[in-house]
């Protein structure tokens, strides 16, 4: 069974996981990673999930979806600003607990179609990192937006 996730950070942390990902020559992906705190909360995640992109600052709202196709709880090579120097101090980085997922839809950090939608999941009850959707009226309205935002993304792939 598909589990349904959300990730939540900066929008800077966002921008750096997509550019990684292309200097990996992996232009339709994008990763994201945590604290092992927040990796035990996500260990039930696997791969063919979903997750919601949340951005936090300085727009908060869903800017993309993706489903999950690699996890690696124990990284230990940079993707982040900090990484370099924290692998340098202790040997690791801060954020080891890591996920690659195929980009589903991403779309500009202040889109209609966000704000509209974000009043349908707002992923209020979330901690820092990445968070599980387990109650069934969000798991519903999830789908309703994730079915309605990949539908949309259909009609612009037509123009």
């Amino acid at each position: 069974m598909i589990g349904y996730w959300v990730a939540s950070g900066d929008f800077k942390w966002w921008y750096q996981s997509l550019d990684y990902m292309k200097r990996q020559g992996k232009e339709k992906q994008i990763v994201w990673a945590v604290t092992e705190d927040v990796g035990k909360r996500a260990k039930e995640i696997k791969n063919d999930d979903i997750v919601a992109f949340w951005a936090r600052e300085p727009v908060m709202a869903i800017i993309g979806f993706g489903r999950v196709n690699k996890v690696a709880p124990q990284r230990n090579y940079p993707i982040f600003s900090g990484d370099e120097e924290s692998l340098e101090k202790s040997g690791k980085v801060y954020s080891p607990f890591t996920i690659e997922m195929e980009i589903l839809w991403l779309g500009p950090p202040y889109p209609w179609l966000c704000r509209e939608r974000n009043k349908w999941i707002h992923p209020g009850h979330t901690q820092a990192g990445l968070n599980r959707v387990v109650e069934p009226k969000h798991i519903e309205k999830f789908k309703q937006l994730f079915n309605l935002t990949t539908a949309y993304q259909e009609l612009l792939d037509r123009l």
